[in-house]
């Protein structure tokens, strides 16, 4: 179970934080909501590791529905309006897949 504690307490024991950290990973809250987690080195060089494969593993996915021929025809349309802070008013996207691997 992830230990959490308040952010105001994180801040006041940074120390100790930090010793807790180097064993385990610790959630962060603020205002009631986990708004950070710090945890050790090698845990976070694991997980970008973890990232890095995947993103590897969908390349080569990717890679290999190009060398079958597989295509995506995405046509992608965004009407903007011009006033501030306003999101687009209209979207579509429209996608055929074509293979010539079965």
């Amino acid at each position: 179970m992830l230990t959490t504690i308040p952010a105001a307490e994180a801040k006041n024991k940074f120390g100790l934080l930090m010793d807790t950290v180097q064993r385990e990973a610790v959630a962060i809250s603020k205002k009631g909501r986990t708004s950070a987690i710090m945890m050790p080195v090698h845990e976070y060089e694991e997980y970008e590791q973890l990232k890095l494969e995947k993103l590897q593993r969908h390349v080569a996915k990717g890679l290999e529905q190009v060398d079958c021929g597989e295509t995506i025809a995405v046509l992608f349309t965004t009407r903007v309006s011009l006033t501030r802070f306003s999101r687009p008013s209209s979207e579509k996207i429209d996608a055929r897949v074509s293979s010539k691997c079965s």
